[in-house]
């Protein structure tokens, strides 16, 4: 386990490149928000097309934050989980 926790740490490893799969419906939704973003772009004028990129990259920093705390909760319930499930196991041996 170790091992795994250091490529994750080091960025060898990407928990959700490798061991879970974007749906069809999250590619379409991609899609269609990048088609959306393009239109919009091509409608606001300098000004407003800057104040909207600052916007995205907000956007953008919440969400990477947003999943580091999902997986970070993730890995804390998953530990939780494997306690408890070797405290029972332990006390059935007994």
């Amino acid at each position: 386990m170790a091992e795994m926790i250091a490529k994750i740490w080091y960025g060898n490893l990407a928990p959700i490149e490798h061991f879970g799969e974007h749906s069809r419906e999250m590619h379409d939704l991609e899609r269609l928000m990048q088609r959306n973003q393009e239109a919009l772009e091509r409608l606001l004028d300098e000004p407003a097309q800057k104040a909207f990129e600052r916007y995205n990259n907000a956007v953008q920093e919440y969400q990477l934050l947003s999943i580091e705390q999902a997986f970070g909760d993730g890995f804390a319930v998953g530990i939780m989980l494997l306690a408890e499930a070797s405290s029972r196991a332990e006390r059935l041996q007994d």
